[in-house]
């Protein structure tokens, strides 16, 4: 991986190495680190002012100039997703979206229509996010474009069916089919975790200039299995602040389900959800 004019990167499998100056007049190999490497020639990406990001046995990780150690990143969050990947049986890509701070992780099966696991790296909130793609888009290569319309810079993807595709934020449907956008807020505790609580108002206020939005409201013994929960109650809030919802429903956890779901055009937004627990 190439770095800055100063040094070259080297990745070996479970191992990262730098090459200062030139290899073939007084040039040196160092060693960076000897337990951390990458899984294959196209695992890595850049991201802003020489920061490298690559995909090791241990999860994602991020490297800084010069001879700073390579830092796990997904250790802790996502412990099994991004482990252990096989290059030899996935094609595995990275591309650094500089306008949105993300780092996009492509683990594609090439020679099947399984669907590949596929996450989105946000540097600013420093979380994980699973994509999803139909079979015949799933990404086997990607790269970040930059051209001298800025709007036309983007991470480009090169899709199992041989089509060029990118991520359009401005889009309310995917060539012309509906599909589902929404959030879950939660799991949340209630009660103090040996009692249960209460939940006895909310209060939305949906952003202006927004279509409708649904909402589902799930509570369960604990907040584990409040993400797994039907909903106990369920509505829609529409543009601006809403009246108040009173569901009066114990547990010992509780999630909110926000968007549209319903095969609906997208486009929405919230601004907050203020929520009475007693």
């Amino acid at each position: 991986a190439s770095s800055n004019d100063d040094y070259l990167l080297v990745f070996c499998p479970t191992s990262t190495w730098i090459i200062v100056g030139d290899p073939a007049y007084t040039g040196q190999i160092k060693n960076v680190s000897e337990t951390i490497g990458c899984v294959g020639q196209k695992a890595w990406c850049h991201g802003p002012d020489s920061t490298v990001y690559f995909l090791s046995r241990g999860g994602l990780a991020r490297m800084g100039m010069g001879y700073a150690t390579p830092q796990l990143l997904s250790a802790t969050k996502i412990p099994r997703a991004l482990l252990n990947v096989n290059a030899t049986l996935y094609t595995v890509s990275l591309a650094y979206d500089l306008a949105e701070n993300r780092v996009y992780i492509f683990i594609t099966d090439p020679n099947s229509n399984r669907s590949g696991r596929h996450w989105c790296y946000d540097v600013r909130t420093d979380s994980f996010w699973p994509l999803f793609f139909p079979a015949a888009s799933q990404p086997t290569s990607a790269m970040w474009y930059t051209s001298e319309l800025p709007d036309d810079s983007c991470v480009i993807m090169g899709c199992r069916d041989g089509y060029l595709r990118r991520f359009d934020r401005y889009c309310d449907t995917d060539d012309g089919n509906s599909f589902n956008s929404y959030v879950v807020y939660g799991p949340i505790q209630l009660g103090s975790g040996y009692t249960q609580g209460r939940i006895d108002e909310m209060i939305a206020d949906v952003g202006l200039d927004s279509r409708d939005v649904s909402w589902e409201l799930r509570v369960g013994d604990n907040p584990e299995a409040s993400f797994y929960a039907t909903a106990r109650e369920s509505g829609t809030w529409t543009e601006g602040m809403n009246h108040k919802v009173r569901p009066r429903v114990r547990g010992g956890g509780f999630c909110i389900k926000v968007g549209r779901f319903a095969s609906q055009t997208a486009g929405w937004a919230m601004e907050r959800i203020t929520v009475l627990r007693a």
